[in-house]
């Protein structure tokens, strides 16, 4: 069935997942060849739900709407707000809606998201008993609670923390005083373990919370102007209002009504397709059960919106949704809460844990699959990375983190602009590190501009500091790279002088010795001096020992805080240069010989350590942030193989000199 030149296609529900399906549907040039037609609910667009928190007692929420709503008018999408859809009936293709309206669709998506679990608790509709769920439950709950003066959160999940720090800290003067009744055993129990909650649960008593567990609240009474909380166990806690967020369940009503396929957890059971029991009506996001999962992220459900974006658009390769990565990072009420890969599951557990941090990694067969992170920890992003791509877990990272809580050597913690390409940075949009490079390649000079570029951090947040790190490191240098002749110089001077370098090292090992001359008068008599006179032996030889020791500054730069200043670039070149002297002082001192025993040990050793040198520093001038993994990790090898194999010289040189002057 068509109407007009397209076939419709009717959206059920106007949440961040549905944005993100039209967007897709914009962005492929779905929507000129469909009619779209949007129904939402709430009287305004879709809106960022995951920050609503951040807006409590603020007035500018007009900045929470994804988009305004012109930008689905002129991309010709119908915005039907306010209006909900009643029933579908399938044999016919028709929906109704709240306003009576009937339209017919060729093909439709459930969007509606997801709507709060309310307990069967008596009293639950008592005035000054809340929901929290839309930007309306928000405004109640602000107007309500600025003539209280305690407030509390029954729930001590994810949304339960964010409204109770929400309201600890609405007041300027003290702020409401605050309860978080849970009725598990601990905090975040679908996410963190006992210890992990324990450790938020101190961050959380220290912003003068009261966190109090194991209370399932029976029912709801009043006294006056109180709302009294009565439990199973324990007295009763008289408070001024009472916040309910104690989870979340499918929006799959309508859909239960008109027969289709629901999972008995909840949720409109989808295939890998995202088609429901009737092929054609799909659903994405939280409403949707896909192998039995539903998903109460938003980062799943956007993936299902790009996949269902392309399936519906012609001249698209199938694509299938084989479920989605749980892991989450989080900046929950000023903590970093984070869980990575299989971080329940079972293998070898290793923690280090304290009064500010919770830090428990997971690893099977000698590699990570799991973790789980409360409180600040510069390696995260590393953390994350290596338990995405199953690093190996060596004893020495055990034993180091078990000493002092680190992974790695500072020096050796992987900057996220060494992140291989394919390794998400992003956990939301599923940006991954290779076109975020490319992206600051482009132009791209701060986080906001990365941000709206590629979508990173427009979830969240919580990947913005791999975003600045992105900007200050690499990123930032290509940029300058891109912009500034003295860089650009920079670079080519140290190509330039690494080839020098690379052809000394090549004329060193394959050239002959120069013969001695058999007359005083030959041009040979006047240089062979220096091989033959042992006062200039000696000069040439304690040069080449000093411009080595030299060469170790660079070294030194990179360490000592007191060798900071200056630019890291014009070091390098420095050091090049000084390699390059290097090698024409051992020429003069050795005229090309090889030499023997100790002295062919050394050459070689010297001679390799040059060679992998230049080629580190070629490498290095023409590396850039969008350049493959395989490049960068050359890089890195080379770099430290060039260090590793300086090491043996000091020993060597040593006998030399030891040699030279015994014998």
């Amino acid at each position: 069935m068509e109407t007009g030149l397209h076939p419709t296609l009717v959206v059920i529900g106007n949440g961040m997942v549905c944005h993100k399906f039209c967007e897709k549907l914009v962005e492929y040039g779905t929507h000129t060849q469909f009619r779209i037609v949007v129904f939402g609910e709430e009287p305004i667009p879709a809106y960022d739900r995951v920050h609503l928190t951040e807006f409590f007692g603020s007035t500018d929420t007009e900045r929470l709407p994804l988009a305004p709503e012109n930008w689905y008018t002129e991309h010709g999408i119908e915005l039907q707000l306010g209006t909900s859809v009643e029933s579908i009936d399938r044999k016919q293709c028709v929906i109704r809606t709240s306003s009576d309206l009937y339209m017919e669709y060729d093909k439709l998506v459930f969007a509606t998201g997801s709507q709060p679990f309310v307990p069967p608790i008596e009293g639950i509709n008592l005035p000054g008993v809340f929901v929290y769920r839309t930007i309306d439950d928000l405004k109640e709950i602000e107007n309500y609670s600025r003539k209280v003066k305690s407030a509390a959160v029954i729930g001590g999940g994810l949304l339960g923390l964010e409204v109770a720090r929400a309201l600890e800290t609405s007041k300027e003067e003290g702020g409401i005083e605050t309860h978080i009744v849970h009725k598990s055993p601990h905090l975040m129990s679908r996410q963190l373990n006992a210890g992990a909650a324990a450790v938020l649960q101190h961050k959380v008593e220290e912003m003068d919370i009261q966190v109090h567990l194991n209370k399932q609240t029976t029912h709801i009474t009043t006294d006056g102007t109180m709302r009294v909380m009565h439990f199973t166990e324990g007295p009763p806690l008289p408070v001024d209002m009472i916040i309910i967020s104690t989870g979340i369940q499918p929006r799959d009503e309508v859909a239960r009504a008109c027969n289709l396929a629901c999972s008995a957890e909840g949720g409109i059971e989808v295939n890998d397709e995202l088609q429901t029991s009737d092929p054609r009506i799909y659903a994405i996001g939280e409403c949707a059960s896909h192998n039995g999962i539903f998903y109460g992220l938003v980062p799943p459900g956007y993936k299902m919106a790009e996949v269902l974006a392309k399936n519906l658009t012609a001249g698209q390769k199938r694509q299938r949704f084989e479920g989605a990565d749980t892991s989450t990072t989080l900046k929950l009420m000023g903590i970093d809460v984070a869980v990575f890969g299989d971080y329940r599951s079972e293998g070898v557990h290793t923690t280090f844990a304290n009064n500010d941090v919770y830090r428990q990694l997971i690893h099977r067969n000698g590699r990570f699959v799991g973790a789980t992170v409360v409180g600040i920890w510069r390696e995260m992003g590393k953390v994350q990375q290596a338990v995405a791509t199953h690093q190996r877990f060596w004893f020495w990272n055990a034993w180091r983190f078990r000493r002092n809580g680190k992974l790695w050597r500072e020096q050796n913690r992987q900057g996220v602009q060494n992140w291989s390409e394919d390794t998400v940075v992003c956990n939301c949009m599923g940006v991954k590190q290779g076109e975020l490079s490319r992206a600051c390649t482009a132009g791209c000079t701060t986080v906001t501009a990365l941000s709206e570029t590629t979508g990173a951090g427009t979830v969240c947040g919580t990947c913005y500091p791999l975003l600045e790190e992105l900007i200050i490191g690499l990123p930032t240098a290509s940029h300058e790279r891109a912009s500034s002749p003295h860089l650009q110089n920079l670079e080519k001077g140290v190509l330039g002088v690494s080839l020098i370098g690379l052809l000394l090292v090549l004329l060193i090992y394959f050239s002959k010795p120069i013969p001695f001359s058999t007359t005083a008068q030959s041009w040979h008599h006047t240089i062979e001096a220096l091989w033959r006179d042992s006062f200039w032996k000696q000069i040439t030889g304690y040069t080449l020992l000093g411009f080595s020791a030299v060469a170790l500054i660079l070294s030194l730069r990179k360490r000592w805080k007191r060798l900071s200043f200056g630019a890291f670039g014009i070091w390098r070149l420095i050091h090049v240069w000084i390699g390059v002297g290097t090698l024409i002082f051992l020429m003069a001192h050795t005229n090309f010989r090889i030499g023997s025993n100790l002295n062919q040990i050394l050459m070689i050793s010297f001679l390799t350590l040059n060679l992998v040198g230049t080629l580190a520093g070629g490498i290095t001038a023409i590396a850039r942030p969008g350049s493959s993994a395989t490049t960068h990790r050359w890089q890195n090898w080379l770099i430290q193989a060039h260090t590793v194999l300086f090491w043996p010289l000091p020993i060597l040189i040593f006998f030399h000199i030891i040699a030279v002057y015994y014998f």
